[in-house]
């Protein structure tokens, strides 16, 4: 046997080299502890206690119940001036009325005239009339049914009877009370009952008392229908020229607000050619494939977020309360504007909501960062970051996107709207708190305010924390679906238009949150928005110009 060589053998291979660490495999998630499954259930009940308590709160406050009442009146009047301007613009025009009288069976039988007139009669005979309401139904006759109506001079004689009510006696200060006084008779009694005898009675007018019959028709502030009365006079006193100059007056009026109900009648009909183009590119599945909407039911809950669930819960929350936090200083402002007219008292609420608007959204963008740093859910971010995070970009198309979307949620908001009104018409649905300031507000200038904070600053408030802050939160736990119905359902039910408004608000919250899910942008959304309530300033503001 030979010795074992102590020379190495060439065919063994050793491999010296250090093994490599195994690599780490990322942990899987672990499923949600006890604790914190609990403090997601609290958050959410906080959450909907907070919204049932500030429904609670605007339907007890005291002075809602005279303001609701006072929004209900100004919206009766505008929906009735509406349908009496756009039957005075479908007419011919006035070099045809010579005198006007001449064709008041072709204007009365304009379809919809007789109910325009029922409506002023319906306001006129309330128990709550003013001596105004009673000017506008007899001057309503005279331009829809006929000058020599025999209803006129009676509706108008009781003016000089009205007495105020309980509630219109309550003001003590004698300022208060006379100021009150001189709105209800702007120019003493009798000399009101000679005026519309004058114009309607059955006596010669005297002309030499044409100058001073102007000069009470325009101290009784009629508005719009100063104009008609001065047709009239002038009517009466055989002045054809400046009787056809006061009737043009009196219907460019209802030419404007014409030209926006046909806009409106273009959009929808630029919106029926759109869903019929969807429709049918939703049947080419070859190149198109499943419409976007169907993509909605893959997506699944628990997505990543930029900002936690709890600060962006609690920085909605803040944003809900934080107004009515401001009704600790209200009696400091009330003092500050004691006395003032309702037109200031108008402006002073307008600018006040777009600083405060304004101020609560850098507020809650501050809030919202500090919250995120503090739970370690994002990293140190700029406002100007913030701001760009929750959706303020603009990615190709999505300004024309918000548009395109208007045009074709036009025709379905209007027939839910029509379907909801419907469905809650035994229940008094207070019309917003808006349309007080737009009766009042008729300079460029307060146009310009009511466009600022109606089109501009509410569309990117609202938008930034429901859609930006709260439906991300609401998504990450709920799923899109879930997600978007939870968040349209409170942006519904916190506004004022409940519950007729309830439908077409949901409609259009969910809509704009699909939106934001698409393009991961606020733009669209803001930009639908706006439109929607530009369109409907621009048709009250032309209902109540003047």
């Amino acid at each position: 046997m030979n010795p074992p060589s102590s020379e190495p053998n060439p065919h063994l291979e050793f491999d010296l080299s250090v093994p490599a660490p195994p690599q780490e495999q990322p942990p899987l998630p672990e499923p949600e502890s006890p604790p914190l499954r609990k403090r997601n259930y609290l958050v959410g009940i906080a959450l909907f206690c907070v919204v049932l308590l500030l429904v609670v709160l605007r339907a007890q406050r005291r002075e809602d119940a005279q303001e609701v009442a006072m929004a209900k009146r100004v919206s009766d009047i505008s929906d009735a001036l509406k349908q009496t301007k756009t039957i005075l613009a479908r007419k011919p025009d006035a070099r045809t009325l010579r005198p006007l009288v001449q064709n008041q069976k072709r204007l009365s039988s304009v379809e919809g005239s007789q109910r325009t007139l029922q409506e002023w009669k319906t306001l006129a005979t309330s128990p709550n009339a003013y001596p105004s309401d009673f000017r506008r139904y007899a001057l309503s006759l005279s331009i829809l049914s006929s000058p020599l109506h025999r209803e006129i001079l009676p509706t108008l004689s009781r003016v000089s009877t009205y007495k105020a009510s309980p509630m219109s006696e309550k003001p003590t200060e004698k300022a208060l009370l006379k100021e009150y006084q001189s709105y209800i008779h702007p120019i003493p009694v009798r000399d009101e009952q000679a005026l519309w005898e004058a114009i309607y009675g059955k006596k010669a007018l005297d002309t030499r008392l044409l100058p001073e019959y102007l000069s009470r028709i325009e101290a009784l502030r009629l508005g719009w229908f100063a104009a008609i009365a001065k047709h009239d006079l002038y009517r009466r006193a055989g002045k054809t020229l400046e009787a056809e100059a006061e009737y043009r007056h009196a219907r460019a009026s209802g030419e404007v607000m014409l030209w926006v109900e046909q806009l409106e009648t273009y959009l929808i009909l630029a919106g029926l050619v759109g869903w019929g183009f969807l429709i049918v590119s939703s049947l080419n599945t070859k190149k198109r494939g499943l419409p976007a909407l169907m993509l909605l039911m893959q997506k699944v809950k628990g997505e990543a977020l930029t900002f936690g669930y709890h600060p962006r819960i609690f920085v909605f929350v803040t944003y809900l309360i934080l107004p009515f936090t401001l009704l600790l200083i209200s009696p400091i402002v009330s003092a500050l504007f004691k006395g003032s007219s309702a037109l200031t008292m108008a402006r002073g609420n307008t600018i006040f909501y777009l600083v405060e608007s304004t101020l609560t959204l850098v507020a809650c963008a501050w809030l919202l960062r500090h919250r995120s740093l503090a739970e370690g859910s994002s990293a140190p971010m700029t406002l100007r970051e913030v701001f760009v995070t929750l959706g303020w970009n603009a990615p190709t198309g999505a300004w024309w996107l918000g548009v395109r979307s208007y045009i074709l949620l036009l025709l379905p908001l209007l027939l839910v709207t029509a379907l909801s009104r419907s469905l809650f018409r035994h229940f008094e649905t207070p019309s917003h708190p808006i349309i007080l300031s737009m009766a009042l507000m008729n300079t460029p200038f307060d146009w310009f305010l009511l466009l600022l904070q109606t089109s501009v600053l509410a569309p990117i408030v609202e938008e930034t924390l429901f859609r930006g802050v709260l439906y991300p939160a609401l998504r990450n736990r709920m799923g899109v679906i879930g997600g978007i119905a939870m968040t349209s359902t409170i942006f519904a039910i916190l506004h004022p238009t409940l519950p007729a408004g309830f439908l077409p608000l949901f409609l259009l919250g969910a809509v704009m949150a699909y939106l934001y899910e698409m393009k991961k942008s606020l733009v669209p959304g803001i930009v639908l928005h706006a439109l929607n309530n530009g369109l409907i300033l621009i048709l009250q503001l032309s209902a109540l110009a003047n």
